[in-house]
């Protein structure tokens, strides 16, 4: 699993605010620094998603900045033309909508009714092979969504919509499947056997094939 962080405390207050060389924007505005968060600079879209395919579940953690019950902050899965999903979440709700070259579509699924607050930890993960998506807030799971929409390409990142949609850091992962697949070929050891191989999946910094060279 690698994760990427975006960590905005601290940074001075710029308008408009560049992704870094790894991110795209594909919303509709610009960002902007403001009070130690991330916002937009519009009353549409801004959408950020770090430039990588990943594989497996898409993840994408939003730390909360000041929030209200008007503008819209939250993560993101999006491919690199802005078409997606972007999580709106107010100090109310939480609604899943479609985006479609960065312009907000139609409302996926029911709105969550529930209270969101400063410093909260917004979790987002999409399985794009299965349209599943679930929320969590401060590690508690509270709602889940289903669309496939869209399934290729798709990145994590997040999104504000309107100058209050503060966002203090958003941190984005991709996991995948560790497995050993097979030993041996699936094949039983014989007593003069000289060497054996082990693939594997998924692993960092692990070769895909391992042999030994040990005898019997």
């Amino acid at each position: 699993m690698a994760t990427i962080t975006l960590d905005f405390t601290g940074v001075a207050d710029t308008n408009p605010y560049s992704p870094p060389s790894d991110w795209l924007s594909v919303g509709q505005v610009s960002a902007r620094i403001f009070g130690s968060a991330w916002s937009s600079t519009g009353s549409t879209n801004t959408i950020w998603i770090y430039d990588k395919v990943p594989t497996g579940i898409i993840t994408s953690d939003v730390t909360l900045g000041t929030i209200n019950s008007s503008d819209s902050r939250g993560p993101a899965s999006v491919n690199s033309s802005g078409n997606g999903y972007i999580l709106l979440v107010r100090s109310t709700d939480a609604r899943l909508f479609l985006v479609n070259a960065g312009v907000l579509g139609t409302q996926v699924g029911s709105t969550y009714s529930g209270t969101f607050a400063l410093n909260d930890v917004v979790r987002m993960t999409h399985d794009p092979a299965t349209g599943g998506f679930i929320v969590y807030k401060n590690a508690v799971q509270i709602t889940t969504f289903t669309n496939s929409t869209y399934a290729t390409g798709m990145r994590a990142g997040l999104m504000s919509r309107a100058g209050g949609g503060h966002i203090k850091s958003v941190s984005v992962s991709d996991y995948v499947t560790q497995a050993v697949t097979s030993i041996n070929g699936g094949n039983p050891f014989t007593a003069s056997q000289t060497s054996s191989s082990a693939i594997t999946t998924g692993f960092t910094n692990l070769p895909a094939t391992i042999t030994s060279d040990v005898t019997g």
